[in-house]
């Protein structure tokens, strides 16, 4: 590789101004347009540029001194040299929350992201539990690089404050404070709201079970009743009833667990549409965890 301090007339101490003003001076002298078809000035042009892309940045010029002048390396790199930007969309969490993080850094660098472990891309993102272990105010998240070439170790930090899992509701006497576990609280509304959601194989069941039981009925009118008796038809109309009632119940059901609007359950009301409506609550998947309607 060629000796950029050599081409550029600097010495290898300069400062960034010495080699600004060198370079200016040097485009000026070697500009091709003084000499129109020279192919000495385009390629001394395009050495020139070269040589001062990577000694007018600090971290590519300390590459450089390491990789062909054989020079040490600083002791103490800066972070933001190799890790470009590392962040997350909270300050604070509690116990056990999903995080999202992200991050890039330079390439050909080995990524780690502790306490989570693992390797990932120089550039990426991706969501994160964050555990508290005892008595721990906050989590200490650490993105760790190590470029390849260099050895060189940088990492950066963030730190997540946690959220207080606990809170006292006190009178005038102390001793008679009382202590209400957040878990506890979470726990009540989520008794609450379980209930609201069906799941595709509960709700494949159900409407089986459905269909059966309003077969069964109907099977049983018309031995009673002719067909073609206007009674037949009165008792099946009512029949429907409950059976239309049920089947938009638990509908609806199936419609929140994936966040959908219950309006939708008047698509039954459609024909054809109806059908590929079915096929599309069997087939499509709930939201895993919580959602607006509550826990599954």
């Amino acid at each position: 590789m060629e000796n950029y301090y050599k081409i550029l007339g600097v010495s290898e101490n300069a400062s960034i101004e010495e080699i600004k003003m060198k370079y200016a001076s040097l485009k000026e002298r070697f500009n091709p347009s003084h000499s129109s078809g020279s192919q000495f000035l385009k390629e001394m042009t395009l050495l020139i540029d070269e040589a001062y892309n990577v000694l007018k940045d600090d971290s590519s010029r300390q590459l450089y001194d390491y990789k062909v002048l054989g020079k040490e390396l600083p002791k103490t790199a800066k972070a933001e040299d190799y890790i470009h930007y590392f962040n997350c969309d909270k300050t604070e969490v509690k116990n056990n929350e999903e995080v999202l993080f992200k991050w890039k850094v330079a390439e050909k660098a080995i990524v780690r992201i502790e306490p989570f472990g693992g390797v990932y891309d120089v550039e990426g993102e991706g969501e994160f539990k964050v555990e508290r272990k005892e008595a721990e105010e906050s989590a200490t998240i650490r993105l760790v690089a190590i470029d390849l070439e260099t050895e060189v170790v940088v990492e950066k930090v963030i730190e997540l404050k946690f959220i207080e899992d606990t809170f006292n509701v006190q009178t005038v006497n102390e001793e008679e404070s009382l202590s209400y576990s957040k878990y506890n609280v979470e726990k009540i509304d989520s008794s609450i709201q379980k209930g609201l959601r069906l799941g595709r194989l509960e709700y494949f069941y159900f409407t089986i079970m459905l269909y059966i039981v309003y077969f069964l009925f109907s099977l049983l009118l018309f031995n009673a009743l002719s067909y073609k008796d206007d009674a037949f038809f009165f008792f099946i109309s009512i029949l429907g009833i409950p059976f239309l009632s049920i089947l938009f119940y638990l509908t609806v059901k199936r419609i929140r667990d994936f966040s959908g609007s219950p309006w939708l359950v008047f698509l039954w009301l459609v024909p054809y549409i109806n059908l590929v409506f079915y096929f599309v609550l069997l087939f499509s998947p709930g939201t895993k965890g919580e959602n607006r309607y509550g826990v599954r």
